[in-house]
């Protein structure tokens, strides 16, 4: 399965307006920094020319930090065997991009 870091996830305003509310029940949280990530499963290893047109399909949004913040990761994922709507129509785009 490949793996690939996405854009941010919530913009500086929805962050600020998190960090507010927690600052009541968690005052010791002082930064919250969230990225979108992408799983592809793949029949094979792709090519360089494959993951170079996946990695453009998945250019979207404001552009990532160049370097990935630090602290505790919490991974938010569906539960295993679940394909979302979303999943069916981004594996139907790659198909047509000659990903599939």
């Amino acid at each position: 399965m490949l793996s690939l870091r996405g854009s941010a996830a919530l913009s500086s305003f929805r962050v600020q307006k998190i960090l507010a509310t927690l600052a009541q029940t968690a005052p010791a949280i002082k930064a919250l920094h969230a990225d979108f990530w992408h799983f592809a499963w793949n029949e094979g290893d792709l090519t360089a020319a494959q993951l170079e047109t996946l990695k453009k399909i998945l250019t979207y949004g404001p552009k990532m930090a160049e370097e990935a913040p630090v602290g505790e990761l919490f991974l938010v994922i569906p539960r295993p065997g679940t394909i979302s709507p979303w999943a069916s129509r981004a594996t139907d785009i790659a198909k047509h991009c000659g990903l599939g």
